[in-house]
């Protein structure tokens, strides 16, 4: 089924402007808005696809539904060979949610700052979670950004529409050293299925793998070197195989032994497979998520935010713990920013130095 067929098409109520209104409450000035918008939502360079097959509307005329929908087609699709199917699903997501609401209860809007305010205040008061929000918003922006490249739209007016307000810092929590022990001890290795599980976790506790990176990795991609093992992982947002982490050799103990249950090994199979009914295929990423929620609930430590991210928190946390430098973990969590390993550093120090220390004197 074509993944875009659930996105409805617009009523004929966009209309193309100009200028730009004026700016209404709650939005950004362009040049006032933080950096790291723009770092998030650069304009993108000219479009891969053929131009001539868009259709361009002259300024101040209407765009038909049977105008656009090629244009949602044609952006779900072009987003979709750079980016992986989980993250084109969202965009799906995201985009059917805004249209409906553009159709619906804003049915002769045109498109504009007051629109967009509007549907971020629809996505506040449906209480869906900031992280949602977040990404719903983001969806727009970029469609935005893809019609004024393309010389569909001559601005952007998402751009300009302040996101949900958050505060730097984690949503999970990481384990704590009895947790992890305790989590370890009760894995039981087994059986070849209580085996792989014991070995996925120990090896993201110890190395902050992200799930996907583990749902991707092949067995060719566990690589010996010169000073020690190293398994090549495919990031968030990635193609290629260009980073790894270090496997330590307790590590390497677990991993081997699981391996050493499914000879012979081709370098093209999953590193992890499923078990029972569909034995022998590539674990997927829900199937990852429910053994890891699984495991926690057996030992006892799971809780509202402790989840399988957490065990990238925990070893990222533990690291700096046992004193490895911020550049090491960052490298180790392959962070595209510093800032985003400085959250690590800071959130450590809050509890070691907090304010609330000082308060000796009552």
């Amino acid at each position: 089924m074509d993944p875009t067929s659930s996105l409805k098409p617009f009523l004929e109520t966009s209309s193309v402007v100009s200028d730009m209104p004026p700016l209404i409450p709650e939005v950004l000035e362009p040049e006032h808005a933080p950096p790291y918008l723009d770092a998030l939502h650069e304009e993108p360079g000219p479009s891969s696809f053929e131009r001539r097959s868009l259709p361009v509307a002259a300024t101040g005329t209407r765009l038909t539904a049977a105008q656009l929908q090629p244009l949602l087609d044609r952006f779900v699709e072009e987003k979709g060979i750079n980016c992986a199917l989980d993250t084109q699903r969202h965009y799906v997501t995201a985009l059917t949610r805004f249209f409906e609401y553009w159709t619906g209860p804003r049915q002769g809007l045109p498109y504009d700052v007051q629109l967009i305010v509007g549907f971020r205040d629809f996505l506040q008061r449906e209480q869906l979670a900031v992280k949602t929000q977040e990404l719903y918003l983001s969806a727009v922006r970029n469609f935005g950004t893809w019609l004024k490249a393309s010389g569909i739209t001559p601005w952007n007016p998402a751009q300009q529409v302040r996101g949900p307000k958050t505060k730097e810092g984690f949503r999970k929590q990481p384990l704590t050293l009895t947790e992890v022990e305790t989590l370890m001890a009760t894995l039981d290795e087994s059986t070849p299925e209580g085996l792989r599980n014991k070995t996925i976790i120990y090896l993201l506790l110890k190395t902050g793998m992200r799930e996907i990176e583990v749902v991707r990795a092949n067995v060719e991609d566990y690589q010996a070197t010169p000073d020690g093992h190293i398994l090549r992982v495919q990031g968030k947002g990635r193609h290629d195989k260009t980073e790894f982490v270090v496997i330590l050799p307790e590590v390497q103990v677990w991993l081997e032994r699981y391996l050493a249950t499914r000879m012979p090994l081709d370098g093209g199979d999953p590193l992890f497979l499923t078990m029972g009914k569909r034995h022998g295929h590539r674990l997927s990423p829900r199937t990852l998520r429910s053994l890891i929620f699984t495991a926690l609930k057996m030992a006892n430590v799971k809780r509202p935010v402790v989840t399988g991210h957490s065990l990238r928190h925990t070893a990222a946390t533990m690291s700096l713990n046992g004193g490895a430098p911020v550049t090491a973990v960052r490298d180790m969590l392959r962070h595209a920013s510093m800032k985003q390993t400085n959250i690590y550093v800071h959130t450590m120090n809050r509890v070691k130095e907090g304010g609330e220390r000082f308060l000796t004197q009552y």
